[in-house]
């Protein structure tokens, strides 16, 4: 393996019979935090994290987790694509519902992201 002069890691693949092999690096976490106007309506609330694109691709890449007690989420080991993140519905009015992580020009981890509760 060599290192590039940004500290990342180069893989260079030699041979024959590789067809639509991609390789990719996953390692990001992808964290934020959710404010409701209730305290109880955030509790076991869905993030979702999918790959950005059309809804039915059969092959989309997509994972979900739980909204902590303290009104967090982490997404670890994200790989490096163009993804959303989302809130599961129930009946609020949400700013920015939906917000885009662009993991493929980002470096780094990128910052913290922000759900605040409108009302109903």
């Amino acid at each position: 393996m060599d290192y590039s002069a940004d500290g990342g890691t180069m893989v260079f693949v030699q041979g024959d019979g590789l067809a639509n092999l991609i390789i990719q690096q996953a390692n990001v976490t992808i964290s934020g935090n959710v404010e409701c106007m209730k305290e109880e309506e955030c509790k076991g609330m869905t993030i979702i994290l999918e790959q950005k694109g059309i809804a039915d691709m059969p092959d989309r890449w997509r994972t979900t987790t739980i909204l902590k007690e303290d009104n967090t989420f982490v997404f670890s080991d994200v790989p490096n694509m163009n993804l959303i993140v989302r809130m599961e519905q129930r009946g609020q009015c949400w700013h920015r519902q939906i917000q885009a992580v662009d993991m493929t020009t980002l470096k780094g981890t990128p910052s913290p992201l922000k759900f605040h509760s409108r009302g109903y």
